[in-house]
């Protein structure tokens, strides 16, 4: 469906950005060796109603992390999550 056409489109295009970044940041590091400190554009301020909501959202979304983990989620989960055996390569 119309899902699987914007993922797609998505999946494509992440790798230019990715790469175009990538570039970037490289050529950054290059001048700043070189004892050269390049000019650099900032990103475009967002209107204020954009800015509040955003920063905002932040804060709602730890609530909810806070809530669900301190008040929802039974403490012998939570033991379980923190004692559980290590999954990792360095344990």
């Amino acid at each position: 469906g119309s899902f699987l056409s914007v993922r797609r489109w998505f999946q494509s295009i992440f790798p230019g950005i990715t790469l175009a970044i990538g570039i970037q940041f490289t050529w950054f590091v290059f001048h700043l060796e070189k004892g050269v400190v390049p000019g650099f554009n900032r990103p475009l301020t967002l209107p204020k109603w954009i800015d509040t909501s955003l920063r905002s959202l932040k804060y709602l979304l730890a609530g909810f992390f806070i809530y669900y983990i301190f008040y929802k989620m039974p403490l012998p989960a939570i033991r379980g999550q923190l004692e559980g055996p290590c999954t990792s390569p360095g344990c």
